[in-house]
Protein backbone atom coordinates (compact mmCIF):
# COMPACT_ATOMS: atom_id res chain seq x y z
CA UNK A 1 0.00 0.00 0.00
CA UNK A 2 1.51 3.28 -0.86
CA UNK A 3 2.31 5.26 2.17
CA UNK A 4 2.17 8.96 0.90
CA UNK A 5 4.72 11.92 0.65
CA UNK A 6 4.92 12.95 3.95
CA UNK A 7 6.66 9.07 4.42
CA UNK A 8 9.88 10.23 2.61
CA UNK A 9 11.97 11.52 5.13
CA UNK A 10 11.43 8.03 6.78
CA UNK A 11 11.99 6.15 3.70
CA UNK A 12 15.41 8.27 3.40
CA UNK A 13 16.00 7.21 7.03
CA UNK A 14 16.26 3.96 6.81
CA UNK A 15 16.89 3.28 3.30
CA UNK A 16 18.33 -0.47 2.97
CA UNK A 17 17.22 -1.05 6.41
CA UNK A 18 14.15 -3.35 6.53
CA UNK A 19 11.98 -2.79 9.27
CA UNK A 20 11.54 -5.69 11.75
CA UNK A 21 7.83 -6.23 12.42
CA UNK A 22 7.09 -6.74 16.37
CA UNK A 23 4.14 -7.94 18.37
CA UNK A 24 2.40 -4.91 20.71
CA UNK A 25 -0.11 -5.37 23.86
CA UNK A 26 -3.32 -3.35 24.25
CA UNK A 27 -2.79 -0.54 26.60
CA UNK A 28 -5.46 0.71 29.13
CA UNK A 29 -7.21 3.66 28.55
CA UNK A 30 -5.64 6.23 31.05
CA UNK A 31 -7.34 8.09 33.91
CA UNK A 32 -7.34 11.62 33.24
CA UNK A 33 -6.56 14.28 36.44
CA UNK A 34 -9.52 16.45 37.47
CA UNK A 35 -7.50 18.54 39.51
CA UNK A 36 -6.45 22.02 38.15
CA UNK A 37 -4.12 22.86 40.50
CA UNK A 38 -0.87 22.84 38.11
CA UNK A 39 1.43 25.40 38.21
CA UNK A 40 5.23 25.89 37.68
CA UNK A 41 7.94 24.75 39.32
CA UNK A 42 8.59 25.95 42.80
CA UNK A 43 11.96 28.12 44.01
CA UNK A 44 13.19 25.37 46.02
CA UNK A 45 13.19 22.43 43.64
CA UNK A 46 16.27 22.80 41.47
CA UNK A 47 14.37 22.44 38.20
CA UNK A 48 15.96 25.86 37.01
CA UNK A 49 15.57 25.79 33.41
CA UNK A 50 14.96 29.19 31.62
CA UNK A 51 15.15 29.88 28.01
CA UNK A 52 13.07 30.58 25.10
CA UNK A 53 10.85 28.40 22.74
CA UNK A 54 9.42 28.98 19.84
CA UNK A 55 6.56 27.62 17.51
CA UNK A 56 4.65 28.05 14.06
CA UNK A 57 1.09 27.42 13.38
CA UNK A 58 0.28 27.41 9.90
CA UNK A 59 -2.31 29.11 8.25
CA UNK A 60 -6.13 27.37 7.70
CA UNK A 61 -8.96 29.02 6.20
CA UNK A 62 -9.96 32.69 6.73
CA UNK A 63 -6.83 32.27 10.02
CA UNK A 64 -3.62 33.78 9.23
CA UNK A 65 -0.72 31.41 10.36
CA UNK A 66 1.04 32.26 14.03
CA UNK A 67 4.54 32.60 14.80
CA UNK A 68 5.15 32.30 18.43
CA UNK A 69 7.98 33.03 20.33
CA UNK A 70 7.75 32.36 24.45
CA UNK A 71 10.80 34.32 26.95
CA UNK A 72 10.14 33.94 30.57
CA UNK A 73 6.46 34.02 31.26
CA UNK A 74 6.06 36.28 28.24
CA UNK A 75 4.24 34.89 25.02
CA UNK A 76 4.85 36.61 21.87
CA UNK A 77 2.58 36.09 18.51
CA UNK A 78 2.89 37.77 14.88
CA UNK A 79 0.76 36.70 11.91
CA UNK A 80 2.43 34.70 9.09
CA UNK A 81 0.03 34.79 5.32
CA UNK A 82 -0.29 31.40 3.43
CA UNK A 83 2.68 33.30 1.04
CA UNK A 84 5.24 33.83 3.69
CA UNK A 85 4.77 36.95 5.07
CA UNK A 86 5.04 37.98 8.78
CA UNK A 87 2.83 40.14 10.21
CA UNK A 88 1.98 42.74 12.67
CA UNK A 89 2.32 41.92 16.67
CA UNK A 90 -0.90 39.96 18.01
CA UNK A 91 -2.04 40.31 21.40
CA UNK A 92 -1.77 36.75 23.16
CA UNK A 93 -1.44 35.35 26.41
CA UNK A 94 -0.37 32.12 28.78
CA UNK A 95 -2.99 30.17 30.29
CA UNK A 96 -2.83 30.02 34.70
CA UNK A 97 -4.45 28.48 36.72
CA UNK A 98 -5.77 29.98 39.46
CA UNK A 99 -3.46 30.70 42.49
CA UNK A 100 -0.37 29.48 40.67
CA UNK A 101 2.76 31.44 40.79
CA UNK A 102 3.30 31.74 36.86
CA UNK A 103 3.19 29.34 34.36
CA UNK A 104 6.07 27.43 33.06
CA UNK A 105 8.42 28.95 30.29
CA UNK A 106 9.54 25.52 29.03
CA UNK A 107 8.47 22.77 27.16
CA UNK A 108 5.05 23.84 25.73
CA UNK A 109 3.81 22.92 22.36
CA UNK A 110 0.84 24.76 20.17
CA UNK A 111 -0.53 23.28 16.89
CA UNK A 112 -3.87 24.05 15.37
CA UNK A 113 -7.02 21.59 15.96
CA UNK A 114 -8.86 20.67 12.73
CA UNK A 115 -11.90 22.81 13.88
CA UNK A 116 -9.53 25.86 13.91
CA UNK A 117 -8.99 26.46 17.64
CA UNK A 118 -5.30 26.73 18.99
CA UNK A 119 -4.25 23.39 21.44
CA UNK A 120 -1.37 24.23 23.88
CA UNK A 121 0.48 21.67 26.28
CA UNK A 122 2.14 23.25 29.23
CA UNK A 123 4.23 21.25 31.67
CA UNK A 124 4.07 22.08 35.43
CA UNK A 125 3.80 20.53 38.69
CA UNK A 126 1.18 19.44 40.82
CA UNK A 127 1.01 18.72 44.94
CA UNK A 128 -2.56 17.05 45.14
CA UNK A 129 -3.37 14.52 47.40
CA UNK A 130 -3.16 11.31 45.39
CA UNK A 131 -5.88 8.65 46.08
CA UNK A 132 -6.05 6.52 43.16
CA UNK A 133 -4.49 4.38 41.71
CA UNK A 134 -3.82 1.58 44.71
CA UNK A 135 -0.26 1.85 44.12
CA UNK A 136 0.36 5.75 43.39
CA UNK A 137 -1.73 6.13 46.85
CA UNK A 138 0.45 4.16 48.68
CA UNK A 139 3.58 5.86 47.23
CA UNK A 140 2.08 9.39 47.82
CA UNK A 141 3.13 9.83 51.24
CA UNK A 142 6.54 9.00 50.20
CA UNK A 143 6.65 11.44 47.92
CA UNK A 144 5.39 13.62 49.93
CA UNK A 145 8.42 13.62 52.51
CA UNK A 146 10.88 14.03 49.64
CA UNK A 147 10.00 16.51 47.35
CA UNK A 148 6.68 17.74 49.24
CA UNK A 149 4.12 15.51 46.77
CA UNK A 150 5.30 16.86 43.52
CA UNK A 151 5.47 15.28 40.27
CA UNK A 152 5.56 16.86 36.58
CA UNK A 153 2.38 16.83 35.12
CA UNK A 154 0.62 18.26 31.92
CA UNK A 155 -1.84 20.97 31.31
CA UNK A 156 -4.36 21.15 27.92
CA UNK A 157 -5.19 24.41 26.58
CA UNK A 158 -8.02 25.77 23.35
CA UNK A 159 -8.14 28.61 22.08
CA UNK A 160 -10.78 30.13 19.36
CA UNK A 161 -9.16 33.78 19.75
CA UNK A 162 -5.62 33.17 18.43
CA UNK A 163 -3.98 33.46 21.71
CA UNK A 164 -5.94 35.98 22.71
CA UNK A 165 -7.85 33.72 25.65
CA UNK A 166 -8.00 29.70 26.93
CA UNK A 167 -10.18 27.47 28.35
CA UNK A 168 -8.86 24.63 30.12
CA UNK A 169 -9.49 21.15 28.62
CA UNK A 170 -7.95 18.67 30.65
CA UNK A 171 -4.10 17.22 31.46
CA UNK A 172 -2.75 14.16 31.92
CA UNK A 173 -1.25 13.42 35.94
CA UNK A 174 1.71 11.56 35.93
CA UNK A 175 1.10 10.09 39.80
CA UNK A 176 -2.46 9.00 37.90
CA UNK A 177 -1.66 7.27 34.91
CA UNK A 178 0.03 3.80 34.57
CA UNK A 179 -0.11 3.05 38.13
CA UNK A 180 1.53 6.13 39.04
CA UNK A 181 4.87 4.04 37.97
CA UNK A 182 6.61 7.66 35.90
CA UNK A 183 5.85 9.82 39.47
CA UNK A 184 8.55 8.49 41.76
CA UNK A 185 11.14 11.09 42.93
CA UNK A 186 14.45 11.18 40.96
CA UNK A 187 17.60 13.16 42.14
CA UNK A 188 19.44 15.47 40.34
CA UNK A 189 22.91 16.49 41.31
CA UNK A 190 22.34 15.11 45.09
CA UNK A 191 19.02 17.37 45.48
CA UNK A 192 15.34 16.67 44.76
CA UNK A 193 13.54 16.47 42.03
CA UNK A 194 9.87 15.51 41.31
CA UNK A 195 9.35 12.82 39.14
CA UNK A 196 6.62 13.09 35.77
CA UNK A 197 6.36 14.16 32.07
CA UNK A 198 9.25 15.37 30.39
CA UNK A 199 9.95 16.60 26.68
CA UNK A 200 6.22 16.99 25.81
CA UNK A 201 5.48 16.69 22.13
CA UNK A 202 2.27 16.96 20.11
CA UNK A 203 1.30 16.20 16.50
CA UNK A 204 -2.45 17.06 14.40
CA UNK A 205 -2.62 14.37 11.70
CA UNK A 206 -3.68 16.14 8.68
CA UNK A 207 -5.52 13.83 7.14
CA UNK A 208 -8.05 13.08 10.37
CA UNK A 209 -7.42 15.37 12.61
CA UNK A 210 -6.41 12.67 15.53
CA UNK A 211 -4.29 14.32 17.99
CA UNK A 212 -0.95 12.78 19.67
CA UNK A 213 1.09 13.33 22.15
CA UNK A 214 4.41 11.97 23.31
CA UNK A 215 6.56 12.42 26.30
CA UNK A 216 9.24 10.94 28.51
CA UNK A 217 8.37 9.22 31.83
CA UNK A 218 11.61 9.75 34.18
CA UNK A 219 11.21 8.82 37.33
CA UNK A 220 13.01 6.95 40.59
CA UNK A 221 16.65 8.36 40.10
CA UNK A 222 16.48 9.06 43.15
CA UNK A 223 18.50 6.89 45.96
CA UNK A 224 15.75 5.93 48.27
CA UNK A 225 13.70 5.20 44.64
CA UNK A 226 15.86 3.07 42.72
CA UNK A 227 13.65 0.21 42.56
CA UNK A 228 10.77 2.15 40.85
CA UNK A 229 13.59 3.84 38.71
CA UNK A 230 12.62 4.44 34.61
CA UNK A 231 12.88 6.14 31.98
CA UNK A 232 10.66 5.58 29.07
CA UNK A 233 8.75 7.47 26.07
CA UNK A 234 4.83 7.62 26.10
CA UNK A 235 2.37 7.93 23.61
CA UNK A 236 -1.22 8.99 24.10
CA UNK A 237 -3.72 9.38 21.07
CA UNK A 238 -7.26 11.34 20.97
CA UNK A 239 -9.97 11.21 18.39
CA UNK A 240 -12.05 14.57 20.15
CA UNK A 241 -9.18 16.84 20.36
CA UNK A 242 -7.61 16.58 23.54
CA UNK A 243 -11.02 16.07 25.53
CA UNK A 244 -10.08 12.26 26.15
CA UNK A 245 -6.84 10.31 25.80
CA UNK A 246 -5.72 6.87 24.96
CA UNK A 247 -2.33 5.08 25.79
CA UNK A 248 -1.16 4.15 22.31
CA UNK A 249 2.50 2.84 23.79
CA UNK A 250 5.19 2.32 26.06
CA UNK A 251 8.74 2.44 24.47
CA UNK A 252 12.61 2.32 25.20
CA UNK A 253 13.22 6.23 26.23
CA UNK A 254 14.46 8.77 22.93
CA UNK A 255 13.50 12.23 23.33
CA UNK A 256 11.94 13.82 22.44
CA UNK A 257 10.03 11.44 20.56
CA UNK A 258 8.42 13.34 17.48
CA UNK A 259 6.00 11.84 14.88
CA UNK A 260 4.37 12.26 12.12
CA UNK A 261 1.54 10.02 10.12
CA UNK A 262 0.77 8.77 6.53
CA UNK A 263 -2.46 9.43 4.07
CA UNK A 264 -3.52 5.25 5.87
CA UNK A 265 -3.60 6.38 9.20
CA UNK A 266 0.20 5.15 10.09
CA UNK A 267 1.98 6.94 12.65
CA UNK A 268 5.51 7.00 13.04
CA UNK A 269 7.52 8.00 16.04
CA UNK A 270 11.28 8.42 15.62
CA UNK A 271 13.67 9.23 18.62
CA UNK A 272 17.64 9.45 18.39
CA UNK A 273 19.47 7.48 20.63
CA UNK A 274 22.37 8.98 21.98
CA UNK A 275 23.73 5.73 24.04
CA UNK A 276 26.67 5.15 22.05
CA UNK A 277 28.14 9.07 21.25
CA UNK A 278 30.39 7.53 18.31
CA UNK A 279 27.77 6.82 16.18
CA UNK A 280 24.43 8.62 14.80
CA UNK A 281 21.57 6.31 15.10
CA UNK A 282 17.54 6.54 16.11
CA UNK A 283 14.92 4.41 17.03
CA UNK A 284 11.93 4.14 14.63
CA UNK A 285 8.42 3.17 15.59
CA UNK A 286 5.04 2.37 14.08
CA UNK A 287 1.21 2.46 15.02
CA UNK A 288 -1.64 1.67 12.90
CA UNK A 289 -5.21 2.99 13.77
CA UNK A 290 -7.00 2.81 16.38
CA UNK A 291 -3.34 2.51 17.96
CA UNK A 292 -3.61 0.31 20.63
CA UNK A 293 -0.41 -1.47 19.85
CA UNK A 294 3.23 -0.74 18.20
CA UNK A 295 2.89 -2.54 14.80
CA UNK A 296 6.90 -3.09 14.11
CA UNK A 297 10.04 -0.92 15.06
CA UNK A 298 13.34 -0.08 13.72
CA UNK A 299 16.82 0.66 14.93
CA UNK A 300 18.38 3.12 12.15
CA UNK A 301 22.48 3.60 12.55
CA UNK A 302 24.36 6.42 10.25
CA UNK A 303 27.70 4.93 11.24
CA UNK A 304 30.35 7.30 12.81
CA UNK A 305 29.28 11.06 11.98
CA UNK A 306 33.04 11.84 11.61
CA UNK A 307 33.23 9.70 8.86
CA UNK A 308 31.13 11.15 5.92
CA UNK A 309 31.11 7.85 3.95
CA UNK A 310 29.16 5.98 6.11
Amino acid sequence: MRRGPRLAWVALLCFGLPPVATAGRGMPEPTIAADDRVFSDPAHVPHTEVGTTAAIVSPSGQEPGLLFVESGVSLLARTLSADGVVGDLVPVALPSSTGSPGPSPVHNQIVRLASGELFLVRQGVATSEVTAPPAAAAAFAQWQSYVGGQRVVLSTWRSSGRGRTWARVGGIDSALVLDGTCAWPQEVDGKPRPGGWDRPEVYVDPWTGNLFLSMGCAAGSAPAFRDHAVTDSIVYSSRDEGTTWKLAARLPRGQPLVMTTTSDGRLYLVSADGADTTTAACRLAWLDSPYLEVAGKADVSFGDPKKPEH
